[in-house]
């Protein structure tokens, strides 16, 4: 049985995956780091198993680790989310403003659930999308 956050997390990762090849025929390199098995999860806390960090806790965590990894040179972040709790997705909104703030060179794009996303339906940032877009897609 597959825990419902451990399903979600792996579906982040696999949408990282599909995404990479995409971002390196447009030209960026892609370090994929490894995927957070946790986030905001106000609305699923009363189920069995459910670990859920505050949306503060969680947008310190993205902060820092992005910020971190700025320092280390990276300027473009994707992060990709499976997590549609309201709570984790404006975490993911307040950290990018946060660091963007902080460094305007910096810039975060969202794939999977964002929170800027047009309408409900959408689950790529237009950005990210147009890039997933394969003008070959069975020759791959």
């Amino acid at each position: 049985m597959i825990h419902l956050a451990e399903c979600t997390y792996r579906e982040a990762a696999r949408l990282a995956r599909h995404v990479t090849p995409h971002l390196e025929r447009a030209g960026y390199k892609v370090v994929l780091a490894p995927a957070m098995p946790y986030g905001a999860s106000p609305l699923a806390e009363t189920w069995p198993g459910t670990v859920s960090l505050s949306r503060a806790t969680l947008r310190r965590v993205i902060v820092e680790v992005i910020g971190s990894l700025a320092r280390h040179g990276f300027r473009r972040f994707v992060l990709a989310n499976y997590q549609a709790d309201p709570a984790h997705v404006r975490a993911m909104a307040e950290a990018k403003r946060a660091l963007t703030r902080g460094d305007r060179r910096l810039r975060v794009l969202f794939a999977g659930f964002s929170p800027e996303a047009r309408s409900r339906a959408a689950m790529l940032d237009p950005r990210v999308l147009r890039l997933s877009r394969s003008p070959n897609p069975k020759g791959e």
